[in-house]
């Protein structure tokens, strides 16, 4: 799942990290599961990070709470880390 985009002249142009999420919206709540390719600074894929979160949208779109979790993986498929917040 590894993508490269050419910048300038040919010249390799990586953020450091590329995502792709999908949602779904439930009972008034947003689920979101997102993925995020993460790379060195040569520009090697690193590993990954899988993102979930349940949010609860205001009125008019404008804002938004929940809670999320993030777990960190490496090129093996081993998870190195954990985030939970609310």
């Amino acid at each position: 799942m590894a993508h490269r985009w050419a910048g300038i002249r040919g010249q390799l142009h990586l953020p450091g990290a590329v995502c792709q999420a999908v949602f779904k919206q439930e009972n008034g709540i947003v689920k979101l599961f997102h993925v995020i390719e993460t790379y060195d600074a040569g520009g090697a894929l690193y590993g990954h990070i899988e993102e979930r979160r349940a949010n609860i949208v205001g009125p008019l779109g404008k804002h938004y709470q929940g809670t999320f979790d993030q777990k960190f993986y490496d090129l093996n498929g081993t998870s190195s880390s954990m985030t939970r917040a609310q």
